[in-house]
């Protein structure tokens, strides 16, 4: 999935299926709750807060979470949940204020973002101070 971004003088795509979901590991489908996550743990997420439940953890709290196995432990897949930063209460700021910055930061490290620009508007400062520079494409507009 493509993710726009508006960007001063253009827009920055990024495909965040490529970058791993916060919680499980698995292909991510985009911000949920105020982290990057697949839908199953978008799912999970919000059926737990809805409901009020309380999961008991069979193991010792320190149960790994992978796509294979997330559905093993619901404590520890929870409180994963919260660990990267999941709330009910950030859903809606969260995607309006920090989208462009967190996509930045985790393009830079995980996934070929591109930048468009139209052509002009492309200079050495842009160049230098946008750091996805090695891969900017243009486009007229």
């Amino acid at each position: 999935m493509l993710v726009p971004i508006s960007a001063p003088g253009g827009e920055i795509g990024c495909d965040v299926s490529k970058i791993p979901c916060r919680v499980c590991g698995g292909p991510s489908s985009g911000f949920h709750f105020g982290a990057l996550t697949c839908e199953g743990c978008k799912g999970f997420f919000r059926r737990t807060v809805n409901s009020s439940s309380i999961h008991q953890c069979l193991g010792n709290q320190t149960c790994r979470i992978t796509p294979s196995n997330r559905n093993m432990c619901k404590s520890c897949r929870f409180k994963k949940c919260l660990e990267v930063g999941m709330s009910q209460k950030r859903e809606s700021f969260f995607v309006f204020l920090s989208l462009s910055s967190i996509i930045g930061r985790i393009c830079l490290r995980a996934v070929r973002c591109v930048v468009r620009l139209p052509i002009g508007q492309l200079t050495h400062t842009t160049l230098m101070t946008n750091r996805f520079a090695s891969h900017i494409t243009t486009t007229e507009r």
